[in-house]
């Protein structure tokens, strides 16, 4: 079962217990007039709860960047001290 399949699945269960539901793969044309995080925060600030569903391949492209940030931050922090021990000199 795939990601769109869980999320189609959810819906009917979610609206029968009274929540709203918004799936980004369902309102493409919306997506596309607003740019997605202009949706999301549309979406984000309409919730009372929010459940992200993401596929496999998602996550490891997050997981990805997130490692990549992290490097990121500590090359800056080893930049930042050099820096900080040579003005010391």
């Amino acid at each position: 079962m795939d990601t769109l399949d869980i999320s189609q699945n959810l819906d009917p269960c979610l609206h029968a217990g009274g929540c709203e539901v918004f799936l980004d793969v369902l309102d493409v044309d919306s997506i596309k007039d607003m740019g997605v995080y202009s949706w999301v925060q549309e979406k984000v600030e309409l919730a009372r709860y929010v459940i992200v569903v993401c596929s496999t391949g998602a996550r490891v492209k997050c997981a990805r960047n997130r490692k990549g940030q992290m490097k990121q931050q500590r090359e800056v922090r080893c930049a930042q001290q050099r820096l900080m021990s040579c003005a010391r000199k």
